[in-house]
């Protein structure tokens, strides 16, 4: 996953959209999720940007919060664990977010993976890929 986030970092970088390994970039992957979904994507590319930028928020989450890619068997997906064995499903949190909306913010589903504390203003978040 880690060279895949590395892909889209340079991939992003091409199209005029400078991501970092920062928390911040967080907040700049919410923008370009705005962005893409404002190029009307067909399904396909859809699932490929899925992929893409899950796997950034992913590695953002691994080299800020101390994580790592591991694979849960249980939803046949990779995800990210962080401290106590908590399990963060970042594909699923990006799936979420471009097709249900600003709900859905990465910001505050890095911030609450990185800490364990839910941001304030925010009603509720979820690590789970439901």
């Amino acid at each position: 996953m880690g060279q895949f986030a590395e892909i889209f970092v340079e991939a992003s970088g091409h199209e005029g959209h400078v991501l970092g390994w920062d928390a911040g970039s967080a907040q700049k992957l919410d923008e370009l999720c705005e962005v893409f979904l404002a190029s009307r994507p067909a399904n396909e590319t859809m699932q490929s940007m899925i992929v893409a930028m899950g796997a950034y928020l992913g590695e953002l989450i691994v080299r800020n919060a101390g994580g790592r890619w591991t694979y849960d068997r249980e939803h046949d997906v990779a995800v990210v664990e962080v401290e106590q064995h908590r399990l963060c499903f970042p594909h699923s949190k990006v799936a979420k977010r471009l097709t249900h909306g600003e709900e859905h913010g990465l910001l505050a589903f890095y911030e609450y993976a990185s800490t364990g504390k839910v941001p304030p203003g925010v009603q509720t978040t979820s690590l789970e890929p439901h």
